[in-house]
């Protein structure tokens, strides 16, 4: 498989929530400019846990709206910030 650099991405498709306790919907948004020690994941699978659930409904009382979920994914490095050691684009990774 060939992996291509394709920074910067002009918006990235996703499911969100808009508010507490709703529905997860589709979603898009433009990512803030990759910072020197980040990497972009091309996303081939996620996880929605508990702590999501929690952040669904604010419990904790931090939920911030759009909310994104899905933090617990694996996929292959797309592109990588200047700074970015011990991984290179077309890696596959975790990120939990």
């Amino acid at each position: 498989m060939t992996i291509a650099k394709k920074w910067p991405v002009s918006s990235v498709k996703s499911y969100a929530v808009k508010s507490r306790g709703s529905a997860l919907e589709p979603f898009q948004f433009t990512p803030d400019p990759l910072g020197p020690e980040q990497v972009e994941i091309a996303v081939e699978y996620c996880g929605i846990c508990h702590s999501d659930i929690c952040m669904i409904n604010n419990d904790w009382g931090n939920s911030g709206y759009p909310l994104v979920l899905g933090h617990e994914v694996c996929g292959l490095i797309i592109a990588t910030g200047p700074s970015v050691k011990n991984v290179k684009i077309g890696d596959r990774v975790g990120l939990g």
